[in-house]
């Protein structure tokens, strides 16, 4: 879960604080504790548009070593706006509490008080996503998920949803609740989830996963569970799957981003399958109130023994280039993406088709910490096989409210 705390860093009165009423008394201290300082608290200013809360920690662990009292002091002021940032909001409060305790009247404690109950700390959102592809299954989802903040940087998030899966003339649906907990640390989280599926032959599971995070250029996650296998043939049969996986991105450079994923897994019908996923994302010069970016994807998945009655074929590659564009108006709080890709598709030793698709997202801000975020996918498949009695489209729609306090 991640709160709304954008606000604190781009805030140029906040800024202002932090900074401006200082300068006279800092002048007075080494030069290089000084921009170090100045330096540390435009990272902060800049979160929003690219992580820099390790490298931020890195220059205010260093300057609250100072000789100087101030230096040291707004070294500990730019460091609780870090950990606010980065959702460590327990190290946020003991900071501002130790600070008042010494000086009730200190400004700079004052404010970073009041920022901190001003961020909402509870997000209630509602859901809809419908999904259908060339091989005529279809999928719907609506649910609800309320997450919350417990303290001492421990985060629940609750979610409760319907399922509805229609395949090859058979449907099958199902209930599901799933109740998360999870730990933020500097370097990462920790989080654990249970699952309970109502209306289906299987009747638990869970997750567990780790997120590592050696510096803001860099992310490991590692995961492992068991679930249902998303497929209407396997839920009517209760079929499960104990699933490993890993995902490592890493920003090559600051406008060039690469992830690598794999994931494993065993099902209780006695498949099993493997995936491998890779993405390149560069990101275009940044003119106005748009960005464009250009991508490339490929997957492989593998089954060890191809299921039709699951969807489950030996062998699937898939591979696209795209270029996406996002719109930002900051006068109607929205957030525009279009992205174009041309890809193509193969399952096991069929002919390859070729697949154009287009995806649009659109996210609009209201006031009182609410947001709506609508996207569609529209794709075609030429080429098909010419027996294989499939569409030549698929289609997405995805629709989320969210309403925070």
């Amino acid at each position: 879960m991640r709160f709304q705390t954008g606000s604190l860093f781009v805030s140029l009165w906040f800024i202002g604080i932090l900074s401006t009423p200082c300068e006279a008394a800092l002048a007075q201290t080494a030069d290089g504790e000084l921009s170090q300082l100045r330096y540390a608290q435009e990272l902060i200013a800049a979160s929003q548009d690219q992580k820099t809360y390790h490298q931020a920690a890195r220059i205010l662990r260093r300057l609250s070593g100072s000789q100087d009292a101030k230096i040291r002091h707004d070294a500990a002021v730019c460091q609780a706006a870090n950990n606010l940032r980065h959702g460590l909001l327990a190290n946020t409060r003991q900071t501002y509490l130790n600070l008042l305790a010494q000086n009730p009247m200190d400004a700079d404690a004052l404010a970073l008080q009041a920022e901190y109950e001003r961020l909402p700390l509870h997000c209630l959102s509602s859901y809809y996503h419908s999904q259908s592809d060339e091989k005529r299954n279809n999928k719907q989802a609506a649910g609800i998920t309320y997450d919350s903040y417990w303290g001492h940087n421990f985060y629940l998030s609750r979610d409760y949803s319907q399922h509805h899966l229609t395949a090859n003339g058979h449907s099958a649906s199902y209930l599901a609740s799933v109740s998360e907990l999870k730990r933020q640390f500097a370097w990462g989280s920790i989080s654990g989830a249970i699952s309970s599926y109502f209306k289906a032959n299987a009747k638990s599971g869970g997750r567990l996963a780790l997120t590592y995070e050696p510096a803001d250029s860099s992310e490991l996650l590692l995961e492992a569970g068991r679930r249902l296998h998303e497929h209407a043939g396997t839920v009517r049969s209760g079929i499960r799957e104990t699933y490993q996986g890993l995902t490592f991105k890493h920003d090559l450079t600051t406008k060039t981003t690469f992830i690598l994923g794999a994931e494993s897994a065993e099902l209780t019908d006695q498949n099993a399958y493997r995936e491998y996923r890779a993405k390149l994302i560069q990101r275009l010069q940044k003119r106005h109130n748009y960005q464009d970016a250009l991508q490339l994807t490929g997957s492989s998945r593998h089954y060890d023994h191809e299921q039709i009655s699951y969807d489950a074929p030996r062998r699937r590659l898939e591979y696209a280039a795209g270029f996406s564009r996002q719109w930002n108006s900051a006068r109607k709080s929205a957030r525009f993406t279009w992205q174009m890709l041309l890809g193509r598709q193969r399952d096991n030793e069929e002919r390859p088709s070729f697949t154009p698709a287009v995806h649009l997202e659109y996210r609009r801000d209201f006031r009182h910490h609410q947001n709506l975020t609508i996207d569609s996918t529209y794709k075609r498949y030429l080429h098909q096989p010419a027996d294989s009695h499939r569409r030549h489209e698929s289609c997405s729609l995805g629709i989320r409210y969210a309403w925070c306090w």
